[in-house]
């Protein structure tokens, strides 16, 4: 059997992920099933379960690239010199996180959570990725800010540690805006980028 390049290997996750993504939408998380996504796709199960275990592992893969950039690009800018505050970054990672909260999928996925084990798992997994990359990207903030406090790395890391669950709280919270609050996103930016403003002056 010929080997399979890799390019082709990753059209054929590329089209196995879009169709899993397409049917979320559709349907809803709970809804679907790898019937729906084998005949989205236009795949034989075969070729579908040669690169997925089953519906559980296509959510996560599914979960992870909808956050993917959004986490690299914190990561790059907790790597610029000098690091540039926290209401323009974190701000402007709530337009990033716009497309993936209007699919309604990271809302699925935490409302899943409570009844499913996998589901609970991976909410848990990207509580804990986002975490770090707002922890990571303050630390760097409150050490090495443009118009920073310039703490010692410690300092830097005990204020990025106490400031991080209320940033994530406010991501968390931006995410399911659509759903409990639509049309009122303007206002929830502009609080936000207040609250980002004095979470800066507070080093």
């Amino acid at each position: 059997m010929p080997r399979v390049s890799d390019a082709h290997r990753q059209q054929m996750i590329d089209r196995i992920m879009e169709a899993t993504f397409a049917r979320a939408q559709q349907r809803g998380l709970h809804e679907i099933s790898m019937a729906d996504i084998i005949d989205a796709s236009g795949l034989s199960a075969g070729a579908i379960y040669g690169y997925f275990s089953g519906k559980d592992e296509l959510i996560r893969a599914v979960a992870h690239r909808a956050f993917e950039v959004r986490l690299t690009a914190l990561a790059a800018a907790s790597q610029a010199r000098p690091v540039r505050p926290p209401a323009e970054v974190l701000g402007d990672l709530l337009g990033a996180l716009a497309a993936p909260r209007d699919t309604g999928l990271v809302v699925q996925v935490w409302a899943l959570a409570t009844v499913s084990e996998p589901m609970a798992a991976l909410a848990h997994e990207a509580y804990g990725r986002v975490s770090a990359a707002v922890a990571g990207y303050l630390t760097a903030w409150f050490a090495a800010g443009a118009d920073g406090p310039r703490l010692s790395d410690d300092e830097a890391a005990q204020r990025a540690a106490l400031f991080t669950p209320a940033i994530v709280g406010l991501l968390q919270a931006w995410i399911v805006r659509p759903v409990v609050a639509p049309g009122q996103d303007q206002d929830y930016e502009d609080a936000t980028r207040a609250v980002l403003t004095a979470i800066a002056a507070a080093g």
